[in-house]
C-alpha cells in the first residue's frame, strides 16, 4: 500500500516538465560533458570494453540534465554564501559527476566513490579533475567500497548526495542509510533506479520504500523521462551524526 502511494506521489511530482524547459545559468556542465564524451570516444580502454561487452551504461541525457537542474534549482547561486559539498556513489565514466559539479558554483567539491573496476574509470576521473580545476572546482575520486568509505566522512555535512552504485536491495539500503545520516539538514539525497520498469530498479525501490516506512526520509519529488529511468528525491528525517550538527 505504501509503495503504491509513493508511486502515485512520484507521478504527480515528476519534474521532467520543469527540466525540459530548464536553461542553465552557464553552459559549464554541457561543456564538460561534451569534453568528456570526446575523450571517451578516443580512449582505448573504452574501445576495448565496448568490444568485449563490459562497458557500463550511464545516466540518460535527460537524467544528466535533471542533475544539473537540481543543483541550480535547489541551490540557487544568489541564495548561498558558500560552495557546495556534493557526494556521489558510483562514478563509472564520469557523466553524472560532470553534470553535478559542472552546474555547481566555483569552489564546490564533488567526492565520487567507485570500485574503479573498469580500466577507463581512473583516467576519466583525471580528465574531470582537470576540467574542474580549470573552473575553480574540485573533483576527488575515491576507489573503494561505499560501505567502507562513506562512514569516513561523517564530519562533512554534504549539501547533495547522489546514489547510483550497486543496485541490490542490501547495497542500496546501506548507501541510503549512510547518506541520510551524512546529508546536511537542508540537503537532498537522490537515489537512482526508483519506481521504474527495469529489473535493476527492484533493489533501490525496496530500499527507498523501506526508508520512508521507517521514517528515515521524506519523499519530496521524483524525476523520470521514461519508464526505464527514475530518480527519487528526498530529505533526511534523521539527526546528523556529524559533530557540530544537531543531535
Amino acid at each position: 500500500q505504501l509503495e503504491l502511494e509513493l508511486r502515485l506521489q512520484a507521478l504527480v511530482s515528476n519534474e521532467e516538465p520543469l527540466v525540459s524547459t530548464f536553461k542553465p545559468v552557464e553552459d559549464t556542465a554541457d561543456r564538460w560533458l561534451k569534453g568528456l564524451e570526446g575523450w571517451l570516444r578516443v580512449c582505448p580502454f573504452v574501445a576495448a570494453e565496448r568490444a568485449s561487452g563490459t562497458w557500463e551504461g550511464h545516466c540518460a541525457p535527460e537524467q544528466l540534465r535533471f542533475l544539473s537542474y537540481v543543483v541550480e534549482d535547489r541551490f540557487p547561486r544568489g541564495n548561498i554564501s558558500r560552495p557546495l559539498r556534493i557526494c556521489q556513489v558510483g562514478f563509472n565514466a564520469g557523466h553524472s559527476a560532470a553534470a553535478l559539479l559542472g552546474a555547481a558554483p566555483k569552489g564546490s567539491v564533488l567526492l565520487s566513490i567507485d570500485l574503479a573496476l573498469h580500466d577507463y574509470t581512473r583516467p576519466a576521473a583525471g580528465m574531470l579533475e582537470r576540467l574542474a580545476s580549470e573552473d575553480g572546482k574540485t573533483h576527488i575520486l575515491l576507489a573503494g567500497s561505499s560501505e567502507e568509505m562513506l562512514p569516513k566522512f561523517a564530519r562533512i555535512p554534504f549539501d547533495l548526495i547522489f546514489i547510483d552504485g550497486n543496485h541490490s536491495e542490501k547495497a542500496a539500503r546501506i548507501d541510503l542509510d549512510f547518506a541520510l545520516n551524512l546529508v546536511a539538514e537542508e540537503g537532498l539525497v537522490l537515489l537512482d533506479h526508483v519506481f521504474t520498469d527495469m529489473s535493476e530498479s527492484i533493489g533501490p525501490t525496496k530500499a527507498w520504500v523501506g526508508a520512508v516506512q521507517k521514517g528515515m526520509v521524506k519523499q519530496v519529488s521524483w524525476h523520470s523521462c521514461c519508464s526505464r529511468h527514475g530518480i527519487a528525491i528526498g530529505q533526511s528525517l534523521l539527526p546528523r551524526i556529524c559533530s557540530g550538527e544537531k543531535k
